[in-house]
């Protein structure tokens, strides 16, 4: 019989909090890539998972209500449960254009077809913006007062569209 083991305390988890101006940064850093750029904006905007925004398909996104369905029809529900977003007017528009330039069925498309991993892009993203530990996760954990307060306001602010001269 083997004795019995103790395992030592947890080690505290290290959620990384991303500030509204580094939400910024990024978009703005990110303005070339039209993929990386939209990205960013729907994990902002919905706190969606990776795999659950690399996954989410035109026919799952209603251009009248604005929502983003993220559950596949054909994947089984796990305890990481995929959910319908609600999204605003300025990301709404933002998806219509987009949808008008689609060449493939995935939102989050590169040269035709589905984004299998965004993590190259997003760390060369994150260093032009000169920020560090930013990873697909983080774009999650931007929930804070001062963002609510500021985000009620001016729904614009997450698509970057003040200063940074992308056109689309």
């Amino acid at each position: 019989m083997l004795p019995k083991m103790t395992l030592g305390s947890k080690p505290p988890t290290k959620t990384r909090w991303l500030l509204p101006h580094e939400a910024q940064a990024l978009l703005k850093a990110s303005h070339a890539a039209l993929h990386i750029w939209l990205f960013i904006i729907l994990a902002l905007n919905t706190r969606a998972r990776k795999e659950a925004i690399l996954a989410l398909t035109w026919n799952r996104v209603n251009s009248d209500t604005g929502r983003l369905d993220f559950k596949e029809p054909e994947r089984p529900e796990t305890k990481k449960r995929r959910t319908i977003a609600p999204t605003n007017k300025t990301v709404r528009a933002t998806l219509l254009e987009t949808q008008e330039a689609a060449q493939s069925d995935y939102v989050i498309e590169w040269r035709g077809n589905q984004v299998g991993d965004i993590k190259t892009m997003l760390r060369k993203v994150t260093r032009r913006a000169v920020l560090a530990d930013v990873s697909a996760h983080t774009l999650k954990h931007i929930e804070n007062p001062i963002y609510r307060q500021y985000h009620c306001r001016n729904s614009k602010f997450l698509l970057g569209a003040e200063n940074t001269g992308v056109k689309r």
